[in-house]
């Protein structure tokens, strides 16, 4: 019995120990594209129809967010047919005590449509019979509060229906 008891305190050191060691992050966030809830949408200028964008951030200081005051945003998203902002984020503050070890999760954003973009002098959120879809992606980049930027990553290709 005493052995059995002895074999699970050694055990319980053991995930104890694993537990605290820290992480190693560099303190440039770091983001990896996980993926899109559909890659298809319907243009519009409005509001109407929307996908959700997930990536994973790490940091080694734990410097994101700022105070939701602020007006500084903390994350680009560039759609990559204009090299234009397509849209800017806030991301929640992290709290200080604790994230000086470093810090990761996942955001999830969500994404609105927006117009087809046609050459040809054909107007944006036109439904020309010969171009029923557009396709394009979208370049995402997240800043911490040192304003150091994290590397870019890319969707896969998002599907606009043109109708």
């Amino acid at each position: 019995m005493q052995k059995k008891h002895k074999y699970c305190s050694y055990l319980l050191l053991l995930l104890i120990y694993g537990c605290s060691i820290a992480p190693d992050f560099p303190d440039i966030p770091e983001i990896e594209y996980m993926g899109m809830s559909t890659t298809t949408m319907v243009q519009s200028n409005l509001l109407t129809d929307s996908l959700i964008l997930i990536f994973k951030f790490r940091d080694g200081d734990g410097d994101i967010g700022n105070e939701p005051s602020s007006n500084e945003f903390d994350i680009i998203v560039t759609d990559n047919r204009t090299g234009n902002i397509y849209d800017r984020f806030k991301a929640p503050k992290v709290p200080e005590p604790g994230a000086s070890n470093g810090i990761e999760g996942t955001i999830e954003l969500k994404i609105y449509t927006t117009c087809c973009i046609f050459e040809d002098a054909i107007p944006p959120c036109s439904s020309p019979a010969d171009f029923p879809t557009n396709e394009f992606d979208l370049s995402v980049q997240l800043f911490d509060r040192a304003l150091n930027e994290s590397n870019i990553i890319n969707t896969e290709f998002i599907t606009l229906l043109c109708e």
